[in-house]
């Protein structure tokens, strides 16, 4: 049976939760995890199930947190008995970590629950296992969980890096999903589904938004967007704003074989359309001679829509036009003269990037995770793999100067995003790091978390390459 987690776009990406599973929510404080379990609990609430609140909260505290993000309705429920609330207090934390017999501490909960639970939530629950029994203890608590048959979502302060301690690892590789929650130098809040059973379709990272009276939600503008972002059911939605009369006949049919097409001349209606579905991808198909019209129309759309962003222009454009076009939000710059089979390759590529839709366009998958350092051959190899597969969309390669010190490429390595396809090799004069679906923007948000926590005043030499438009001098420097 899938049950609700209570955080929407996390739903639509997974499909819920698996009712009696145990599932761990790892982040550093702040990154959002106990409001994640507030959703959770809430949605427990509107489904009419009992719930349990374990943590180390007065309910003052844990519900002025639930008022602030809107989840008033918990408080209500544990004044009408529905919410159940035990707290780390008193002598039942020393004898968990103290305790000889694991089975005891947990006898003692199920006591204290007064009766079977649906729903549990648990912050930190790491205090539950992490003691002097060690996986003992570890052991005990998965064999609770089991037996309670309620659905359990606990924390965890880690990163779920390879130090963790044996107890916690224990419950990594037995729960039924982990996750992790991190808060990004913008504000945002980014989840990345580490492992589920089942196995999620589309497992990307999902970006939310932390915000007051309605918690985590999709971001109100999608500046650091990356793939994945978009819920399935957007992604065959395009809207064909027309600057021009002469579109051409073979595209039209493409495009309205290929997608659900509104089109519109109107640019307010188009605006409307998008601040109130806030999905969709955008062509704006354009004369040369209002090219600066469609470059102010990129900034405006992009904070509207989480999808990508095509300009299709009649005629050759300058190569600044291009640039300014992408700097202002465009995904890709298209010319109608171009032959159609490439300009089907590049739409498709500029959706890719944003969507990662790759069951509509024949790639197996998402590349494989590369947590290791990349030798030069082989690094060389997969980079050229994804410059020309039609379907795994932008990357963009930062190159390293050598001289930097194992602090810095230290940095570099932990920030990357290795299950939405990042990875790090080396490079004749240095390092390259690899940012599958992400601009230049994305880039520099990255270096910023990566380079912004050091103590240290080495400034790396780092050169930003993206692809498509710079593909040709990805590979000289592949070759150099």
């Amino acid at each position: 049976m899938i049950i609700s987690s209570g955080v929407g776009p996390f739903d639509r990406r997974v499909g819920g939760l698996s009712a009696s599973g145990l599932y761990l929510l790892a982040g550093a404080p702040g990154s959002g995890k106990l409001a994640f379990l507030l959703h959770f609990l809430k949605a427990g609430l509107e489904a009419d199930e009992r719930l349990a609140f374990l943590g180390g909260y007065a309910p003052e505290e844990l519900f002025a947190q639930a008022n602030h993000w809107g989840m008033d309705a918990l408080e209500r429920a544990w004044k009408q008995g529905r919410l159940t609330l035990l707290g780390y207090r008193g002598e039942y934390p020393r004898r968990i970590l103290q305790a000889a017999d694991p089975e005891e501490a947990f006898d003692e909960l199920t006591g204290a629950l007064d009766g079977p639970v649906n729903r549990l939530a648990v912050d930190p629950g790491t205090l539950l296992w992490e003691t002097r029994a060690g996986t003992a203890m570890a052991a005990a608590f998965l064999q609770w969980q089991q037996a309670a048959d309620a659905t359990v979502a606990v924390t965890a302060v880690t990163d779920l890096g390879d130090s963790l301690p044996g107890s916690t690892q224990w419950v990594v590789q037995q729960a039924t999903g982990v996750f992790h929650l991190e808060r990004l130098r913008s504000g945002l809040r980014e989840l990345r589904v580490h492992r589920i059973r089942p196995p999620a379709a589309d497992p990307g990272p999902i970006t939310l938004e932390l915000r007051v009276g309605v918690g985590l939600v999709p971001p109100a503008a999608s500046p650091s967007r990356r793939i994945g972002d978009v819920p399935r059911e957007d992604r065959r939605l395009l809207f064909l704003l027309r600057l021009t009369d002469v579109v051409g006949e073979d595209l039209e049919r493409w495009i309205a074989r290929e997608y659900e097409v509104h089109q519109t001349r109107d640019r307010e209606e188009l605006f409307s359309r998008l601040q109130l579905e806030r999905r969709g991808s955008v062509c704006i198909a354009v004369e040369r001679s209002r090219v600066d019209e469609a470059i102010r129309l990129c900034r405006t759309l992009r904070d509207l829509t989480p999808g990508a962003i095509v300009l299709l222009s009649r005629g050759q454009l300058r190569s600044s036009d291009r640039a300014r076009a992408m700097e202002a939000g465009a995904d890709d710059v298209l010319r109608q003269d171009v032959v159609l089979r490439e300009i089907q390759s590049r739409f498709r590529r500029a959706a890719a990037g944003v969507v990662g839709d790759h069951g509509t366009l024949g790639d197996p998958g998402r590349p494989r995770p590369i947590r290791d350092l990349v030798e030069p051959p082989a690094f060389s190899s997969e980079v050229e793999h994804r410059l020309d597969s039609p379907s795994l969309g932008y990357l963009t390669m930062l190159l390293v100067s050598g001289e930097v010190g194992p602090e810095v490429l230290a940095a570099l390595r932990e920030s990357a995003r290795i299950e939405a396809g990042d990875f790090i090799g080396k490079v004749a004069g240095g390092y390259a790091v690899v940012l599958q679906d992400a601009r230049e923007r994305h880039a520099r948000i990255y270096l910023e978390r990566a380079l912004g926590a050091l103590e240290t005043t080495e400034t790396p030499d780092i050169r930003i390459l993206t692809s498509p438009e710079q593909a040709d001098e990805i590979r000289a420097a592949l070759g150099a």
